[in-house]
């Protein structure tokens, strides 16, 4: 089920908006994440998912510069442990 990890995310639609508009937030938001405890994502293989979803909605991808600034905006957390890992989400399958 998709969720948005932190209350604030919708609140921040207007920052990531401004990173990569409306579907970013939609892409990140509703479509390929999930709130997962404990479990981690690396940074290149999210955004690599985002591509991915771009491409199949025929939406251009904001450059991997703006997705990070946009994960921030929508409050999602992250760690660097030698590569930036997103914390506490999975990817829907």
């Amino acid at each position: 089920m998709p969720v948005c990890v932190h209350s604030n995310a919708c609140d921040a639609a207007t920052s990531a908006k401004n990173v990569g508009g409306t579907h970013f937030r939609v892409a990140v938001s509703s479509t390929m994440l999930v709130s997962a405890p404990s479990e981690v994502v690396a940074a290149g293989v999210l955004y690599a998912a985002y591509v991915k979803w771009c491409e199949k909605a025929s939406t251009p991808a904001v450059t991997e510069t703006r997705f990070g600034r946009g994960m921030s905006a929508l409050g999602y957390q992250k760690e660097k442990r030698g590569t930036i890992l997103y914390l506490d989400i999975a990817l829907m399958n």
